[in-house]
């Protein structure tokens, strides 16, 4: 596990051995309920988390993307983000959303 930090910018890298669902479970709960009570400072910068493991199947990437978690995993022969497009994507369509509500 890795946890980086920028100017703007607050990573937080969860790294298992398998991707199992109910790794991603915990992930997003520690996202959502504890991680600024062991980090508040970095509350008012981007979070980037990332979940890493060799491989990663496809409905636990559906899954990490529809959290908005990048997935990293081996491609060819790098790791990878493998569902960056989407991630950025829906980042956007978010912001078009909620400009238009307003």
């Amino acid at each position: 596990d890795i946890i980086a930090v920028s100017k703007d910018a607050f990573i937080v890298n969860e790294t298992k051995a398998t991707a199992r669902e109910s790794y991603v479970d915990e992930f997003v709960k520690f996202l959502n309920e504890e991680i600024y009570n062991y980090f508040p400072e970095h509350r008012e910068k981007r979070l980037i988390p990332i979940f890493s493991c060799l491989h990663i199947p496809e409905n636990i990437q559906n899954r990490l993307t529809k959290e908005k978690i990048y997935a990293m995993a081996m491609d060819s022969d790098t790791m990878d983000i493998l569902n960056f497009k989407q991630i950025d994507q829906k980042s956007i369509d978010d912001k078009k959303r909620v400009n238009n509500e307003e």
